[in-house]
């Protein structure tokens, strides 16, 4: 990178890049800039590239240092030159083609003409293809504009762009060569698996945006090459959607290494699903996958340190084979139908003939992220119909709609006149849980204009009322909320397992902010988690060589032990039906096995 050979972060060594001084106005920047090796920038008296603690030396093409993804190269070459390696596992990430792009000429030639004119083409492009989006994902777009518009204008810098990037990408094309070619020389070709994929995609102007951070396919979709001798045969594609959390359950299954790798930790299955199916047979291979690939898009909205999984602050899709479903955090939709629109440019979500293949997508999205289903179980949990199913949460409070402050759609709640913390808004939710089970809860509040600057605490939890016990207030979650915006409130409640009939009430509440504080409800949602509730448990060894389980359990709870021979969904059989924890610590022993064969095992939460 460029440097003015002066600036440094704080007190260390690390050297403070700067853009290339050959960008034009306008898209100047660290990150944004590109250009060939052979453009030696100077930047004040300072002329010479840079790496982050010493100077990377240029004199011509054929007379200058290894780049850093060059270096990373060769060090595999010699690796994979020597004879004496164990079974190993090798991992070689490359920098190119992420930004800022800075590659030797020679990966530039092949995108000029014979007079060193650029000859890219640019990508797919409509104009206002934003129109029909969700105005949340909007804010992740980086137009495309400045670059249409800089230097010269006529798209001059935006082709550069494109040039730069497909120069970046046939760079560490060369240099995967370069290690599959060191596998092919060496002792082991024949038995090595060889996997080429990345962690996300990257816009080049498609749906005005340039960059990665998007729900959309540009960024969504990533190459997935495998090589696995005796497996997998030339010039095979497959085209069922798989997710790279794969590939871990694969290679353990083309390496022979068992599918538990958490057995005597943990002891929780791994996540993913084995390829290894649709590698020997990529057009009718049978696995046991989602028929959908999920990604997540952050959310930009702050979280509350304490915070463990905020999945609904977070954008989701799914892609199946031939659509593209998007559920964004305040709920509104994009669906995309590659068939018929492989640049994404109509979302079909508000489409009515397009509503089964929505709902479809959408029930496989909360499945993918352990739901038992995408209807929340909250009544009006958007206040379009007025504050119908819900209740002001003492006598005195006043609760009514308000259609300028809201998170999503077109109303909001605004809860006022509290003269006690514990004032808020209510909702009867005792016919809708289930005893033992497990739910996910999440709302979305802001403070009202009068309210403290500096943020006051809200509060999400259930009002529980068990027969024969004193009203208890189980908290889901707080925050400390402000003024600014909505914030995210959001957690897990499980049901206690008192028996159908034991349970008088339940009530989600909100509240908890000081007295007089008035705050704005919105996005009330609640989903119950897939069952079965499996326990994380740790495998003790006692000096007389039996096995125990040993979990973290809620009092009073049921749980069950389970065997498996083989980690399969319908393969799990009950030996302990029904473990009573009469301790939060449970300890609990795994019958003698007399079979050789190696056996799984698992604590499961009785529902």
């Amino acid at each position: 990178f460029p440097w003015d050979g002066t600036s440094y972060q704080g007190t260390s060594n690390r050297r403070v890049g700067t853009f290339h001084p050959d960008m034009p106005a306008g898209i100047r920047s660290y990150y944004g800039s590109f250009a060939s090796l052979a453009a030696v920038p100077t930047v004040g008296t300072h002329t010479g590239w840079s790496l982050k603690e010493e100077d990377f030396n240029y004199n011509s093409a054929s007379d200058r240092d290894l780049m850093p993804d060059e270096v990373t190269a060769e060090w595999v070459e010699t690796k994979l030159g020597k004879a004496d390696f164990e079974p190993f596992l090798l991992v070689a990430g490359m920098n190119r083609p992420h930004t800022p792009m800075y590659v030797p000429d020679e990966f530039f030639e092949p995108f000029r003409d014979s007079n060193g004119n650029n000859i890219v083409e640019l990508p797919p492009y409509l104009e206002n293809d934003l129109d029909d989006v969700p105005d949340i994902l909007k804010s992740y777009s980086v137009g495309i504009d400045n670059h249409k518009n800089a230097g010269s204008g006529n798209n001059e810098w935006w082709e550069k762009f494109v040039q730069a990037y497909l120069a970046s990408v046939a760079f560490v094309d060369h240099q995967v060569g370069t290690i599959i070619d060191a596998v092919e020389t060496s002792n082991y070709a024949e038995n090595t698996i060889i996997v080429f994929t990345s962690d996300h995609g990257f816009h080049l102007g498609e749906k005005d945006h340039k960059s990665k951070t998007s729900a959309w396919e540009e960024t969504t979709r990533v190459p997935l090459v495998v090589y696995a001798p005796g497996v997998t045969q030339a010039n095979q594609t497959c085209a069922l959607p798989v997710s790279l959390i794969d590939l871990y359950p694969t290679l353990n299954a083309l390496c022979g290494l068992p599918a538990d790798p958490n057995s005597g930790g943990n002891n929780i299955a791994l996540d993913g699903h084995d390829l290894s199916p649709l590698l020997a047979n990529p057009s009718s291979g049978s696995w046991d996958g989602y028929d959908v690939s999920l990604s997540h898009l952050h959310g930009k909205v702050a979280i509350a340190n304490h915070t463990q999984s905020p999945w609904a602050l977070n954008h989701h899709s799914v892609r199946s084979t031939n659509h593209h479903y998007v559920y964004c955090s305040d709920g509104s939709e994009e669906l995309y139908d590659h068939t018929n629109d492989p640049h994404e440019w109509i979302n079909q979500a508000n489409n009515s003939s397009y509503n089964s293949t929505k709902s479809i997508l959408k029930e496989q999205l909360f499945e993918a992220l352990g739901f038992k289903s995408s209807s929340s179980l909250i009544i009006n949990g958007g206040f379009e119909n007025a504050q119908d199913n819900w209740q002001n949460f003492g006598s005195s409070v006043s609760i009514e709609n308000s259609n300028t402050e809201k998170y999503e759609q077109t109303s909001s709640v605004l809860v006022s006149d509290r003269n006690f913390p514990w004032n808020g808004i209510k909702q009867d939710i005792t016919n809708v849980l289930e005893p033992g089970k497990r739910y996910h809860f999440s709302a979305w509040v802001k403070l009202a204009g009068n309210s403290n600057a500096n943020g006051e605490t809200i509060r999400l939890g259930i009002m529980q009322d068990l027969l024969g016990s004193e009203t208890t207030y189980p908290n889901i979650d707080q925050i400390t909320a402000t003024s600014n915006a909505f914030s995210l409130i959001e957690g897990d409640y499980t049901v206690p397992s008192t028996g159908n009939g034991e349970i008088n009430s339940l009530n989600l509440t909100v509240n908890g902010a000081p007295i007089g504080t008035s705050f704005y409800v919105d996005h009330v949602r609640c989903y119950a988690y897939e069952e079965p509730f499996i326990v994380a448990s740790t495998v003790i060894d006692t000096t007389d060589g039996s096995v125990s389980l040993r979990w973290n359990a809620d009092l009073g709870a049921s749980y069950r032990m389970e065997q498996s021979l083989t980690l399969a969904a319908d393969d799990w059989i009950v030996i302990d039906s029904n473990i009573n924890a009469d301790k939060t610590a449970m300890i609990w022993p795994v019958p003698a096995n007399s079979s050789e064969q190696r056996v799984f095992w698992r604590i499961v939460k009785n529902s």
